[in-house]
């Protein structure tokens, strides 16, 4: 049981830390990949563990009971898997990405075309109002 928690909260902090603080990705899949990934680990680990994938989840229950039979692993479990998917995702996760800042975001291939083609047609068009208007 404490290794499907260390497992449910493993998968969830490295989408997390990958999905939510990275700027390669693109705007609202974060939530998306999150919301599925808590999802798959509640429903592969329910049958075992319950699935709780939080602490609190887990043992707000057990402190309303006052029963505390398996508190080490609704604690340890995602406290370690946790910290492993965080020291996984800042050991791998940020291998390859580029050093861009939000201000050079537009600078790709696909959209300087666009950007060069808009800015010469604005260009051209001031050009003749404003010849246009010297006459």
């Amino acid at each position: 049981m404490l290794l499907i928690e260390g497992l449910i909260a493993f998968m969830l902090v490295f989408t997390v830390m990958a999905m939510a603080t990275d700027p390669r990705v693109p705007a609202g899949t974060a939530s998306i990949a999150i919301g599925f990934v808590l999802a798959a680990g509640v429903l592969l680990g329910g049958p075992v563990s319950g699935g709780a994938g939080n602490p609190a989840r887990a043992l707000g229950p057990m402190i309303v009971t006052h029963t505390f039979p398996t508190w080490y692993t609704y604690t340890g479990g995602p406290l370690i898997g946790g910290a492993i998917g965080a020291w996984l995702y800042m050991l791998v996760g940020k291998g390859n990405a580029p050093n861009v800042s939000v201000a050079d975001q537009s600078t790709d291939r696909a959209s300087t075309g666009a950007n060069e083609r808009f800015i010469s047609s604005k260009t051209a068009n001031s050009n003749s109002q404003e010849s246009g208007v010297r006459k």
